[in-house]
């Protein structure tokens, strides 16, 4: 079977991911991990934003997404999946997986589903929505609750809380060290 996974660098993408890799079978089924990136010209083709300026900003995306491909891959590998790294740039990043997914005659999409307001849904459109209703084949939406993202939250703010102590704590030493040298210096 031929599996494709629709990854970007947000949290979401890695349980979207995870899902993806713990339906398939590492031993006969094959992965194809996409990432695409909008064209920023078209999202922005009614402002007034100098093209250097749009060709600098879409290059270090396009580094990003490939960092994030990398990262994706890695894992793959290391869970010994036969898998193939996919980047590009589109105007409708629904239609593109749509158009993939139908030359690669993948058998299952798994994409994620973002948090958001009606509003911005409305006026951003849904992926994974474009996605499931004209794919060629089955799409499983992974949505991450709300109480793991809350969780999660909460473990990050502990882990920075903790690395401000331990900054803190560094500091007072390396603060008494130097105490402890002068005083000798002086003695």
């Amino acid at each position: 079977m031929k599996w494709l996974v629709c990854v970007d660098n947000s949290r979401d993408s890695v349980y979207t991911f995870n899902e993806a890799i713990q339906l398939l079978n590492p031993e006969k089924d094959e992965l194809f991990i996409i990432c695409l990136n909008e064209i920023l010209e078209s999202v922005l083709s009614i402002s007034h934003i100098p093209t250097s300026i749009l060709a600098d900003a879409s290059l270090e995306i396009e580094k990003e997404l490939k960092r994030t491909l990398v990262r994706f891959g890695k894992i793959a590998k290391e869970k010994k999946i036969q898998y193939h790294l996919i980047s590009g740039k589109t105007s409708h990043i629904g239609e593109s997986i749509c158009l993939f997914a139908k030359n690669h005659h993948i058998d299952f999409i798994v994409i994620g589903r973002r948090s958001m307001s009606g509003i911005k849904r409305f006026f951003t459109g849904s992926t994974s929505k474009y996605v499931m209703e004209n794919a060629h084949c089955s799409v499983i939406v992974v949505k991450v609750s709300d109480d793991i993202k809350r969780r999660e939250e909460e473990e990050e703010a502990i882990k920075k809380e903790e690395r401000v102590h331990r900054h803190e704590f560094e500091s007072y030493n390396d603060y008494e060290m130097q105490e402890n040298v002068n005083k000798e210096i002086h003695a």
